[in-house]
């Protein structure tokens, strides 16, 4: 079996894409979560004794969700700019039986192939428009679903991926 998709980045979509996905959603969610709790007691304190907490560490802990947040989204933008540069970056991808081809081309690298064995694939999430295939915690591929020729291919290499890499 081969089936081959193309995919198209462009550095603002690849942080787009690195920012939605399970793991940051889950610490940025846990962030929020401390921010809420903090304003809570913020709040009930207020309501109880009429005075604001006049501690630093408690506004440190509430401006800290907002500027790591800020943070995170301009230092991967920044990251993938140095990484594809500014233009569209061509992706293909070849699903085999034991292995995924790439070929990648931008700006940067002007011709970068690689094979990767499913049993080196670390993780897969499945989203709505992407599938992101792991190689290592927090390198992962984006997989534009609109870049299969049928939809049947696209079901066909999902249900490989399932099958074939470890989670």
């Amino acid at each position: 079996m081969e089936i081959k998709n193309e995919t198209l980045l462009t550095y603002q979509l690849l942080t787009k894409l690195a920012l939605s996905t399970r793991r940051l959603r889950i610490c940025l969610y846990i962030t929020y979560a401390c921010l809420i709790c903090m304003l809570s007691f913020e709040l009930y304190y207020f309501a109880t004794t009429g005075e604001w907490i006049k501690s630093p560490m408690v506004y440190f802990t509430l401006v800290f969700p907002i500027v790591y947040h800020a943070y995170l989204y301009f230092m991967t933008r920044k990251t993938y700019k140095k990484l594809i540069g500014e233009n569209i970056s061509r992706h293909s991808y070849i699903f085999k039986d034991e292995e995924i081809e790439s070929n990648v081309i931008n700006d940067l690298t002007k011709d970068s192939h690689a094979t990767y064995p499913y049993n080196k694939l670390t993780n897969i999430e499945i989203k709505e428009d992407y599938i992101f295939l792991y190689l290592t915690r927090y390198m992962m591929f984006p997989i534009d679903k609109k870049g299969f020729a049928s939809e049947s291919e696209r079901d066909k290499v999902i249900a490989l991926l399932k099958e074939k890499v470890k989670k």
